[in-house]
């Protein structure tokens, strides 16, 4: 308490990536504000929807990075990319941590991607006396060697790892997203993280019977091959019983995240119904793929 007011605590919350694709930063942030009464400054790229309880919660303030692609001319070359990319999100991240928002009691921050975020908003927590908390999703250093065999890029994968070591032991404290990681960062690294599991937001429930039938007449998925019918609901609505399977799936499309798995299955599915039933595999599955990332045109190719 200061002069009869209760002093509001504040945290950071910082994704060096899309804000709106980030759900589980966007969860942090809205538990933060209200459950834990915080007032929270939400740091990343501005580029899709962002979530209701976001952009309508008077405690949560999104402060959009300048910055998120490449010139082509310099996209081209790795070691310029890389360059061009760390200067704008340095000091664009330094801008808004020291300058723009008010002290935060925390900095929570997103791994990966680890550089420069870890080592930028360390560095802020230092200066303005902040708490430095990491929540890791997976290891940067093993995107880095997945995404990048041969050439320059392998010779930063072993200073990528050791960069996450240090600023991992340098954390107030870590989180992450399941217990094999808190095992795994504790055995590799010897940092105690506390596994966080995501929670699904208020807005993840059973649609109505007419909500289901404005979905499948709405998108092509769900419309008969033959015609402009639904495959899915009939004339009234209902669900029919004989309808196709449906499969939905969010992807990065990186290479960490190897999608020819489940390519590879549904063609060995659709070689299965063909020789027991004769059944197509259009009539019977039909599969919902979403995300953006660099290989999606590599697997729309193989689709």
């Amino acid at each position: 308490h200061q002069h009869g007011k209760t002093m509001v605590r504040s945290i950071a919350v910082v994704v060096l990536g899309d804000i709106g694709r980030s759900p589980r930063m966007q969860y942090h942030a809205i538990s933060l504000a209200t459950s834990a009464q915080f007032r929270v400054d939400l740091i990343g790229y501005n580029e899709s929807i962002l979530h209701n309880d976001i952009v309508n919660n008077t405690s949560i303030t999104v402060h959009p990075l300048g910055f998120s692609s490449v010139p082509s001319f310099i996209s081209a070359f790795f070691l310029t990319r890389i360059i061009y990319k760390l200067f704008f999100q340095i000091f664009g991240l330094l801008f808004l941590l020291l300058f723009k928002i008010s002290s935060p009691e925390f900095i929570l921050v997103q791994s990966p991607p680890a550089i420069p975020t870890l080592a930028v908003c360390y560095l802020a927590s230092l200066i303005r006396g902040s708490r430095f908390i990491i929540d890791w999703h997976n290891y940067g250093y093993t995107w880095m060697q997945m995404n990048r065999k041969g050439g320059l890029a392998q010779w930063f994968v072993t200073p990528h790892r050791i960069y996450e070591l240090i600023f991992g032991r340098c954390a107030w404290e870590n989180f992450c997203v399941s217990e094999a990681m808190a095992e795994d960062l504790l055995l590799k690294w010897d940092i105690k993280a506390k596994p966080l599991h995501d929670r699904p937001a208020s807005i993840f429930h059973e649609i109505s019977t007419n909500e289901k039938a404005a979905l499948f007449k709405k998108y092509p998925f769900g419309k008969s091959f033959d015609s402009e019918d639904s495959a899915f609901v009939d004339s009234d609505g209902n669900l029919m019983a004989q309808r196709p399977a449906l499969i939905v799936s969010s992807t990065s499309w990186t290479a960490d995240e190897d999608f020819g798995i489940l390519l590879d299955a549904l063609v060995k599915w659709d070689e299965s119904m063909r020789n027991t039933s004769g059944d197509s595999f259009e009539d019977r599955v039909r599969v919902v793929i979403t995300g953006k990332g660099e290989l999606r045109t590599f697997y729309e190719e193989k689709i």
